[in-house]
């Protein structure tokens, strides 16, 4: 059975949004205003073992991203517990800093590099910082670190706005390796390139994970990416896990109303024409969620037990699902 590298046991994270003073003025005059408050994740567990790569998915507003960001370190849950376990051998743990061996690659490679800096100082910083390589070898490991994800030494001289989203992307996902991590966790990495630049960044995560032995947290609005990448699937929605599994399993027979609904909403070619199937209803607000089983006003088979009773996840085969008709 492969290694442990990430546990969420049973995380939950809520946001609140403080009461302005115009609403603390009019709550002295007699108001009732409360603080917002947005629960963001609702009792989250899941377990990545070494090599995993994990797709989330699920509507927007569902908490993949704050997954993520908890799952890599920059957010701290409201109550549960997250922990990561990486080999003791490597550097970022030796320096005792299990926080490197955790990176995240986020969407808009544009807005996560500095405009000012040319790629060398921004590959090759952290590196030098955190004791990797020394600073009179810092051009030689970042121009391998760019060879690495497909860019040849000349860009180091160069600047942010002088490459193509595609070349950007890559340049984001060598700064996240400069550290040596074994987690990285992509948040919609590639949604805002072209389909023929997606497949080429796809591409060189499949190969870094072959030669390096890298763990995907990938979280993505793209089935047909996540189907493409991913080994095992969580399927997300307004909280919780609702259903986590092999990616073949949950792709090829989905169990839970929600998954088997969202793999629905695939577009499919068929005859010549493209069909889409809708989700009926709209999502809830994650700060007044439904009672009982969140998805139950949308879900057709939904029984009088799942307006007021949370569904416990259970084994069904090789997936865990959380619904009551398993």
């Amino acid at each position: 059975m492969a290694e442990t590298l990430l546990s969420v046991n049973n995380v939950s994270r809520r946001f609140v949004k403080p009461l302005g003073w115009a609403e603390k003025l009019a709550n002295t005059l007699g108001s009732k205003h409360e603080e917002v408050v947005v629960r963001a994740l609702d009792d989250v567990s899941l377990h990545m073992a070494r090599g995993d790569v994990l797709g989330v998915v699920g509507e927007s507003g569902c908490g993949k991203s704050t997954l993520g960001r908890i799952a890599a370190g920059l957010l701290s849950p409201s109550s549960g517990t997250v922990t990561f376990s990486p080999a003791k051998n490597e550097p970022a743990v030796a320096g005792n800093n299990q926080r490197l061996a955790r990176q995240m690659i986020f969407q808009d490679p544009s807005a996560s590099l500095n405009p000012r800096m040319r790629v060398a100082e921004q590959v090759g910083e952290a590196a030098v910082v955190h004791g990797f390589v020394s600073a009179s070898r810092m051009l030689e490991f970042v121009a391998d670190l760019l060879l690495r994800v497909g860019l040849d030494a000349t860009a180091m001289a160069r600047y942010p706005h002088q490459f193509s989203g595609g070349q950007r992307a890559r340049i984001g996902i060598a700064r996240a390796l400069a550290v040596n991590p074994e987690l990285l966790v992509c948040d919609e990495s590639v949604a805002a390139l072209d389909v023929s630049i997606q497949a080429q960044v796809l591409n060189v995560f499949s190969e870094l994970r072959e030669s390096l032995g890298l763990t995907y947290m990938f979280i993505s609005h793209d089935l047909g990416v996540v189907q493409h990448l991913s080994t095992r699937v969580a399927v997300m929605y307004l909280g919780r896990v609702v259903e986590i599994g092999p990616a073949t399993s949950i792709f090829a027979s989905p169990k839970h109303p929600y998954t088997q609904a969202l793999l629905a909403a695939m577009p499919k070619i068929r005859s010549g024409h493209q069909q889409f199937v809708a989700i009926h209803g709209e999502v809830a607000s994650p700060v007044n969620p439904p009672s009982g089983c969140h998805f139950h006003p949308r879900c057709p088979r939904a029984e009088a037990r799942c307006r007021t009773e949370a569904p416990a996840p259970k084994i069904s085969g090789d997936v865990i699902v959380a619904c009551h008709l398993f």
